[in-house]
């Protein structure tokens, strides 16, 4: 188990700052070089000992550390550490739409349609460039995310629109053998053909984006 102040390498983590079924993500410092913090995301235990969770955990690094778009977090270098793999990312310093949401609804306000159309549009942009970029380097079936929710978006201090997370949702279809046919993450934001059973798509990607359910969020503040 991680804990603050332990070294992981040549990082010290400071706090936790999310922690998923497979995953963690902590502020962390390099120990022997100035700079800021950076977001170390953590596979441990049986997830990091397991093939298909830890190949696309370093399918993910590698990935993203090739991409260079405004709304997208860079990963830096990946690691092995102990029994655990990690990724240095770039620390996004703001809330996700999921925050932003609950903070606006305790307020009684919705998120304005402006600002609303400019959170979809900067995650169409970057789910446009990772679908293109997959398929002109690598595919011709190209890569999808399947995991876009208001949790996998954030909002850093600048105002900048931020997409995170590729690789755990494609080592859960992995691990179930399903070729990616499994449903692995958040009804609401699934596509009908994904419920039918079908693979995933870059439409896929894009219905997630603009799905109802999370866009009526929006829209109430809710």
């Amino acid at each position: 188990m991680l804990r603050s102040s332990q070294l992981v390498g040549d990082y010290r983590l400071d706090r936790r700052l999310a922690v998923g079924s497979t995953a963690e993500i902590w502020m962390a410092h390099h120990r022997r070089r100035p700079g800021p913090a950076v977001a170390l995301k953590a596979l441990l235990g049986s997830a990091a000992r397991d093939p298909a969770f830890a190949a696309a955990f370093l399918e993910e690094a590698a990935f993203g550390s090739k991409l260079s778009h405004r709304a997208i977090v860079r990963v830096e270098v990946c690691f092995q550490f102990d029994d655990g793999l990690f990724q240095v990312m770039e620390l996004i310093d703001g809330p996700d739409i999921r925050g932003v949401l609950a903070r606006a609804a305790t307020w009684g306000h919705a998120m304005p349609p402006a600002l609303a159309a400019f959170v979809a549009h900067e995650i169409a942009d970057a789910l446009a460039y990772i679908h293109q970029f997959e398929r002109e380097r690598f595919s011709p079936v190209g890569l999808t995310h399947r995991g876009v929710s208001s949790d996998s978006i954030m909002i850093d201090r600048d105002g900048r629109v931020r997409l995170l997370d590729f690789g755990i949702a494609r080592a859960r279809e992995r691990v179930a053998g399903t070729g990616g046919r499994v449903v692995t993450r958040k009804p609401r934001y699934l596509s009908p053909e994904r419920l039918a059973g079908a693979g995933a798509t870059a439409a896929c990607d894009v219905w997630a984006r603009c799905s109802r359910r999370c866009w009526e969020q929006i829209r109430k503040g809710a």
